[in-house]
């Protein structure tokens, strides 16, 4: 699962938090980010927490890496 939220009322200070478990342990990743523009979804943070959540093999994701256009395309990729 990935959680987004934001940390302040001006939605500038941003915090994502990655998690999983596998039954026996429980996997947190929290990343911190200055958000210049709240209304674009496809910035390159996003994409960057998206590529270390398929990648990261503590989350089991179903699907590939993809490519940056894939992204900004909302294009899933490849499923594993």
């Amino acid at each position: 699962m990935i959680v987004m939220g934001y940390l302040d009322s001006d939605k500038t200070k941003c915090e994502y938090v990655l998690l999983t478990s596998d039954g026996k342990k429980d996997y947190m990743m929290q990343i911190n980010f200055f958000d210049s523009d709240y209304k674009d979804e496809y910035k390159e943070i996003n994409y960057v927490v998206d590529c270390m959540y398929r990648g990261c093999s503590f989350t089991n994701s179903t699907y590939q890496m993809r490519t940056f256009d894939q992204f900004r395309e909302d294009d899933m990729g490849v499923k594993k």
